[in-house]
């Protein structure tokens, strides 16, 4: 509320540097941030593709628990349906 407001710009004046180091802090973290999370991003990205495009299931550089075949994404004969457990 207003009075909660008025208490936050009062401290964040009180500071040495006041709104500047205020908005400088809060930029600077948030552009952490986003590099921390691009960086998780094209590492996933990569692994998928990686992933996506290899033959060799035994090159994939996250193996699947089970060793399994890659799943087939396109069929020209039909599939039967799996049931999905929601448990």
């Amino acid at each position: 509320d207003e009075e909660d407001r008025l208490m936050i710009h009062s401290l964040i004046e009180k500071m040495d540097g006041g709104f500047d180091t205020m908005n400088s802090f809060v930029r600077d973290t948030i552009c952490s941030a986003l590099e921390a999370s691009h960086l998780h991003y094209e590492s996933t990205f990569k692994t998928l593709v990686q992933n996506l495009t290899s033959r060799d299931p035994s090159s994939r550089s996250t193996p699947s628990p089970r060793s399994a075949p890659l799943p087939t994404l396109l069929t020209s004969v039909p599939q039967p349906e799996t049931k999905v457990d929601t448990n």
